[in-house]
């Protein structure tokens, strides 16, 4: 299928945060190659083990998302937040004095990141249970999958994802049972 990406949990590795607090495993960043100082978007799982601050990025927004765990509460400027896998995927700006205290012990997120001045995104969670169509509303589009799915012929697996280019026609993504997944849609503001 062109336009189209598979991106293999298997095939990703992990590094530490850019505060040294915990470990992320990059899915997807853009352009390829790109540091964390240089990227105009990344998409990443984070395990987050402790309670404490996370790193700032200048002229960054994020979005995230609890995928395993009990939760975290998080304090965004003052602001509290409880996240849970159950909880809606939260955006906030990476530029905002951020902590997090785990609820009962540590949780795995979904978090997007892309620069202010040139890009601008979204995040929902779907849960699904009958083949879906997804579109990718003329941005390029990622796919993360919690629990095995297809597309076309292709099977995915937890934690796997799906690169959808924005020419690309609207994808259809069947659960083998209920699916848990996040949309990731990305716009050049």
């Amino acid at each position: 299928m062109s336009g189209l990406e598979i991106l293999k949990a298997s095939d990703r590795k992990p590094m530490p945060w850019k505060n040294g607090g915990g470990e992320t495993i990059e899915i997807a960043v853009h352009p390829a190659g790109a540091s964390l100082e240089t990227f105009d978007w990344r998409l990443s799982i984070a395990t987050v083990a402790i309670d404490g601050p996370f790193s700032t990025f200048a002229g960054i927004d994020r979005t995230i998302a609890v995928l395993t765990g009990d939760g975290m509460n998080m304090r965004i400027d003052d602001e509290e937040q409880l996240l849970t896998p159950e909880a809606p995927p939260y955006p906030f700006k990476g530029d905002s004095k951020t902590e997090a205290w785990l609820v009962g012990g540590p949780v795995r997120d979904l978090n997007i990141m892309s620069r202010r001045a040139s890009m601008r995104h979204s995040m929902e969670r779907l849960d699904i249970t009958e083949p879906t169509l997804i579109d990718t509303e003329g941005g390029e589009c990622l796919v993360l999958v919690l629990d095995p799915c297809q597309i076309a012929d292709l099977k995915l697996e937890t934690y796997d994802a799906v690169r959808i280019s924005p020419a690309s026609t609207p994808l259809t993504i069947k659960p083998e049972n209920r699916a848990r997944i996040f949309v990731i849609r990305l716009f050049v503001s």
